[in-house]
């Protein structure tokens, strides 16, 4: 029975220290891939939640374009009741408000983008578009005007 404790010929303690280099390079190795991990799925969250965001904006924007395609946005009484000759007022859009989780508020401003005459007001602006007094020049594919004018 002693025989089986006593140390056998030849072993010096070689797999030893083998073994401690195994065990520092795999420590080494795993706290480097667990900081890898870590940064993965920090990564892995922020682009989930600009995903999202981008998707409930965009949701928001294509809400926005079909109250105004299809003449819904005479609803639209927040802070005022729209007017299509009002440029300064911002409209909240009322049918929006959840998207993807995200809070979504679609807002809509009518943008006056006549060149050479400054943004009028309420007034001015109604006069202008309903007296057909915008003057159209150059060429674009949308009025079919090559190199003139044209009165709207």
């Amino acid at each position: 029975m002693f025989k089986l404790l006593t140390k056998k010929k030849g072993e010096k303690g070689q797999a030893l220290i083998l073994v401690l280099i195994m065990i520092t390079i795999g420590s080494l190795l795993i706290v480097s891939l667990l900081g890898f991990i870590g940064t993965g799925s920090k990564s892995g969250t922020v682009s989930l939640k600009k995903t999202n965001e981008l998707y409930a904006a965009d949701a928001g924007i294509q809400d926005a374009v079909w109250q105004i395609k299809y003449d819904h946005i005479l609803n639209f009484t927040t802070p005022s009741a729209y007017s299509p000759y009002d440029f300064s007022t911002v409209w909240t859009d009322p049918s929006v408000s959840n998207v993807n989780g995200q809070n979504v508020t679609a807002t809509i401003q009518n943008n006056w983008v006549v060149s050479n005459v400054a943004t009028p007001d309420f007034t001015t602006a109604a006069s202008i578009i309903n007296g057909a007094q915008v003057v159209v020049s150059g060429s674009t594919v949308q009025t079919g005007i090559i190199d003139g004018t044209n009165t709207i």
